[in-house]
Formats: C-alpha cells, sequence, structure tokens
C-alpha cells in the first residue's frame, strides 16, 4: 500500500466517519446559546440597576419627606447613590407644597444599563424609577 492510497483511505474515513458530527452540531448550536447567555446577562444587570433605582428614589423621598434634604442636596445624594462606574443617571426631585408631596425620578439610559445592548430594543431608550411620598408636617 503506497502513500497515495494511504492517504486516500485516511481521508476516506474521515469524510465517511460520524466521530465530527457532534462537533458541527456544536458550532451550530453555539450562536444560539451565546445571544442567549448575552440576553441573561443584559436583562439581569438591568433589572438589577432599576431596582438600585427604585431603591434610591424610595430613599431619597423619605429623606426628603421628612426634611432631612432640601431639594438640591436630595438630587445630589441621590445622583451619588444611584451611580454605577462612570455613569451617571438623571436626577430629578420636585415638592409640591400644595398637594404636600416629594417626588423623586431616576432616568437612565437603556444602553448604559445594559451593556451588551441587546435589550435596547425591548427596554426602549430610558428605563426610569418614579416615587411620591407625603411630606410630614414640620
Amino acid at each position: 500500500m503506497g502513500k497515495t492510497d494511504r492517504k486516500r483511505g485516511w481521508l476516506g474515513r474521515f469524510l465517511n466517519g460520524s466521530e465530527g458530527s457532534v462537533t458541527v452540531e456544536f458550532v451550530l448550536w453555539l450562536p444560539l446559546f451565546l445571544a442567549l447567555i448575552l440576553v441573561t446577562a443584559d436583562a439581569s444587570l438591568a433589572f438589577t440597576r432599576q431596582s438600585n433605582f427604585w431603591t434610591v428614589s424610595r430613599d431619597t423621598a423619605r429623606i426628603v419627606s421628612r426634611h432631612g434634604l432640601d431639594t438640591g442636596e436630595a438630587e445630589r445624594y441621590a445622583r451619588r447613590q444611584a451611580r454605577f462606574g462612570d455613569y451617571t443617571p438623571d436626577v430629578s426631585v420636585r415638592v409640591d407644597k400644595i398637594a404636600s408631596t416629594v417626588t423623586v425620578t431616576i432616568t437612565g439610559d437603556a444602553q448604559k444599563l445594559a451593556p451588551f445592548g441587546v435589550l435596547g430594543l425591548a427596554l426602549g431608550s430610558t428605563v426610569s424609577a418614579q416615587v411620591t411620598q407625603t411630606l410630614e408636617p414640620i
């Protein structure tokens, strides 16, 4: 058996063998699994950060409703608490003396909240949390 016969035999066994079929299936399914992992990571981070927005909004509204901070100090406090990495979301603190309420709104860019950008279409352009509490009497 010559060298070409051995190559032909090896190539024939390789092309007719079924050992590589698992690798081909894995390569075909890999993009789907990676996409699923990216969507899961994006969703987890976005929901965690939105939960943080709710917590910071609630805490800030509680402090302002108890007359612990004025609106300027409250906005700085909320920005500091809601910040992650180098991104600071928009914060608005409004006190309505007539209705005797305080409203804290924190709004963040969805692309910054979900780092892979997979959820940008599902979340829209912004993610926000808004909490309104009644002012306590002085």
